[in-house]
């Protein structure tokens, strides 16, 4: 099956105009925006083409020949290589590039903006692996208006000023989630010229956000895509119905834009989520739902503040410092004050108790239904069985009558 790597190769000589933009283009350009466009001073407040952009790029890029590690920094750098030598995306404007990371609130916020023929598309960064990301993802648990929504918000008014045409927005994990934000909470004028917003594997919102007036006015206009195996696509509470794609890996990897399967034009659909996706969902369901509103923004900066001891900025470097990562982060966490070092301990083993309970739960779900499958393939065996004698019997009570 094919990707989106594919899809430009087989697609990338067709233009925009005789081959309109769609839901493969929004994955391609929600990827590229992984790419470290902090190399580029020229993107700042000005437009660039796209294949111009690519040999920038490949000129001030430091080489790093030991890279092996997948990420998705990594992946938007080879497909800016394919993108810039691509007749359908070569001449695509790119520029406006934002990137904002603050550790008080942590916070942080990528978006750039791509200007085609028909459309414009904003699309707002994801995550990267740093504590500082992880940590701002976290407090949609608990919160909205967080300080990367508001930064979306504020970027889509700036750059509403300066386009013109309809506008995308668009973005990949907590990227998607800024997209929707931003677009529920646009003015008026501004949500009037929203086409369509793509949120890729992107949580949703705390319940608590008042979002109905605003939702209704831009509802239809949202588009969202998991994975069978989503994860983050999970999170919170979804606005709307998501659309369930298939994917060429395992688990948490489907998250991975790259591994999600292309079939000419369109994302290949599943019809249902897999058994994992449902499972990790009811556990983390369960685990939040246990943790007061007023608490989860004491238990996060908890935690971080722990992980931080191991003077680790990513997830990457913490888990290379192996068992020495771990002693500064149990010893960081003692250093808490109590009721935050309780709190922590106790929200963790909430989530162990939940975890193995559901365990346990679809264990019997899967055993009750294999007992079923086999009752019922038993009756079925007992009924042919049954069948079969009576059309042995025929001819003999059939000779019998003729005697």
């Amino acid at each position: 099956m094919a990707n989106l790597f594919d899809y430009i190769k087989w697609r990338g000589d067709l233009s925009f105009d005789s081959d309109p933009f769609n839901e493969v283009d929004n994955l391609i350009l929600c990827q590229l925006s992984y790419a470290d466009f902090k190399l580029l001073k020229e993107l700042d407040q000005d437009f660039l083409p796209l294949k111009q952009v690519y040999e920038l790029y490949k000129a001030r890029m430091p080489e790093n020949p030991d890279q092996k590690k997948i990420t998705p920094k990594l992946i938007a750098e080879k497909a800016l290589k394919d993108l810039g030598q691509s007749e359908r995306y070569k001449d695509i404007k790119i520029g406006h590039y934002k990137h904002i990371v603050s550790k008080d609130p942590a916070s942080q916020f990528v978006a750039v903006t791509y200007v085609l023929d028909q459309i414009n598309y904003i699309a707002y960064g994801g995550s990267d692996n740093t504590l500082i990301a992880w940590k701002d993802d976290l407090y949609f648990s608990y919160d909205s208006g967080t300080k990367s929504q508001l930064l979306a918000l504020a970027y889509l008014e700036e750059m509403e000023k300066i386009l013109s045409g309809p506008i995308d927005l668009g973005g990949h994990s907590k990227g998607g989630n800024l997209a929707m934000y931003a677009g529920i909470f646009a003015d008026p004028k501004t949500k009037a010229r929203l086409r369509t917003i793509w949120a890729n594997d992107s949580p949703g919102f705390t319940h608590h956000m008042e979002v109905d007036q605003q939702l209704m006015e831009i509802k239809d206009r949202i588009c969202l895509f998991v994975p069978q195996s989503s994860v983050i696509g999970l999170l919170m509470e979804q606005v709307v119905k998501s659309q369930i794609i298939k994917a060429d890996a395992k688990l948490i990897d489907q998250h991975y834009l790259h591994t999600w399967q292309v079939l000419g034009k369109s994302l290949v659909r599943e019809e249902a989520l897999s058994e994992d996706a449902i499972f990790i969902k009811k556990a983390i369901d369960s685990w939040l739902a246990q943790i007061p509103y007023d608490q989860r923004k004491e238990a996060i900066d908890g935690v971080f503040y722990s992980l931080e001891a191991a003077r680790a900025a990513t997830f990457l470097e913490l888990q290379e410092g192996g068992l020495k990562s771990i002693k500064q982060v149990l010893k960081a966490a003692k250093s808490l004050p109590k009721s935050q070092y309780d709190l922590i301990v106790d929200l963790i083993g909430k989530f162990l108790s939940q975890s193995k309970d559901l365990f346990v739960e679809n264990v019997l779900e899967s055993v009750n239904q294999t007992k079923q499958d086999l009752q019922e393939k038993i009756e079925s065996a007992l009924a042919d069985d049954k069948k079969d004698q009576l059309a042995k019997d025929q001819p003999n009570l059939l000779s019998q009558e003729k005697e």
